[in-house]
């Protein structure tokens, strides 16, 4: 029923803006700002001073790195991110689900995901009790290596720009 639920509440959620910290396992961390547009538009724009912008523009997913003037492109479907960008949520159907964590103010859902590029990824999603939103995740990916993604400021009401998921076909390095 919980995960119906969940479900349900990703569903809903047709676009929302959030600040975000991304923390790789060796510690390091980065932030910026997370745009989601359902169905299928991302954009990660990290702050200085990395120079990685993360564009999904409904089928594919663009890792552009400013500094080195590089675009890489992915399939959507490749992606651990595809169920959040999906245009109706089911969780059973993304994923092999595991555990649910219930605490006091958090939900927290493991997952498998064997449809990554690379192999299979492991998923920790996490969401406030309450209201269901989505806080933020953990993927590791099938090289063992993990990032955690923690939203804050998450604002579902501001109108975003469809422009604003456009992948760019020149990426010019900055200087």
């Amino acid at each position: 029923e919980l995960i119906l639920e969940i479900n349900n509440a990703l569903t809903n959620l047709k676009q929302f803006s959030a600040k975000f910290s991304q923390i790789d396992q060796s510690g390091q961390t980065v932030t910026g700002q997370l745009m989601v547009l359902r169905p299928g538009r991302l954009r990660f724009d990290y702050n200085p001073p990395s120079a990685l912008k993360i564009i999904a523009d409904g089928n594919n997913v663009a890792v552009i790195d400013q500094r080195l003037g590089t675009k890489d492109l992915y399939s959507i479907s490749l992606t651990p991110l595809k169920f959040l960008l999906s245009r109706s949520i089911d969780l059973n159907r993304e994923f092999k689900l595991g555990d649910i964590q219930i605490e006091q103010d958090r939900v927290s859902l493991e997952a498998d995901d064997h449809a990554t590029f690379g192999g299979s990824s492991h998923i920790v999603l996490g969401f406030d009790r309450k209201s269901l939103l989505l806080k933020g995740w953990t993927v590791t990916d099938p090289q063992g290596y993990s990032v955690t993604l923690k939203l804050t400021q998450i604002d579902t009401k501001r109108e975003l720009d469809p422009m604003g998921f456009i992948i760019p076909d020149n990426v010019v390095p900055i200087k």
